[in-house]
């Protein structure tokens, strides 16, 4: 952060434009060329500017520079007191937002990162209309949103039964009891739905957790050997 030195004041220019503000330092005794010299070997001599620092110090230097020419040349500058209650009113601005940044910063450092919503007292009164509508007004939007309103259609589709994977179960090993050995190509070429090849794979997944039946595929993308085991 910069900082501002020399014979009659030491600090960083917001206390110096706030002194200037209250009248309790002059604007002549400060050499603004200097605090422009010293800041700018201040930004070469840093590895790292914030750039929201910089925009600061144009801000707060422009002001200085403006307060200083009305001292300096009174009678160049047009006396308008909407012009000096502005200025008061964007250092007054300013100000409120440098003691929020601090605020803002102490709650960072204290890891405060949640706030709770305060509580709304509103009294739910119920449908309160605009006083300019009727029943007839009334009418007519509804009457619009259903002329309006364009019919879904759905599509038509049948339930199918699937076996379950109990009976599919039941239904392979009845298979196995007579060849003892066969291929999944076998038990879902008859199959012509995909909920069917679904729930005989999953059979074929439980028998195998229940060790009553071996899978095997040599090789990726071959058809799988299943063989009983009891």
């Amino acid at each position: 952060m910069f900082t501002f030195t020399d014979e009659k004041f030491s600090g960083p220019l917001d206390l110096l434009l706030n002194l200037v503000e209250g009248h309790e330092l002059k604007i002549t005794e400060i050499s603004l060329a200097d605090v422009t010299d010293k800041y700018l070997s201040f930004v070469n001599s840093s590895t790292e500017i914030d750039e929201s620092e910089m925009a600061d110090f144009l801000v707060l230097a422009a002001k200085l520079l403006y307060l200083k020419s009305k001292e300096l040349l009174p009678q160049l500058v047009v006396e308008d007191e909407q012009t000096g209650d502005e200025l008061s009113r964007q250092l007054k601005m300013y100000e409120q937002f440098v003691h929020a940044a601090e605020e803002i910063k102490e709650m960072l450092l204290q890891r405060r990162f949640m706030y709770p919503r305060q509580e709304l007292h509103v009294m739910a009164r119920g449908f309160q209309p605009p006083k300019t509508l009727t029943s007839f007004k009334l009418g007519a939007v509804i009457t619009d949103i259903v002329t309006r309103r364009t019919p879904v259609k759905l599509e038509e589709a049948q339930i199918q039964k699937v076996m379950s994977i109990r009976e599919k179960i039941d239904a392979v090993q009845d298979m196995l009891k007579t060849f003892q050995r066969t291929h999944m190509k076998h038990l879902v070429d008859d199959l012509s739905s995909k909920p069917d090849i679904i729930v005989t794979f999953l059979a074929l997944l439980e028998l195998a957790k229940q060790r009553s039946v071996l899978l095997e595929q040599e090789d990726h993308f071959t058809d799988i050997h299943i063989t009983a085991t009891l």
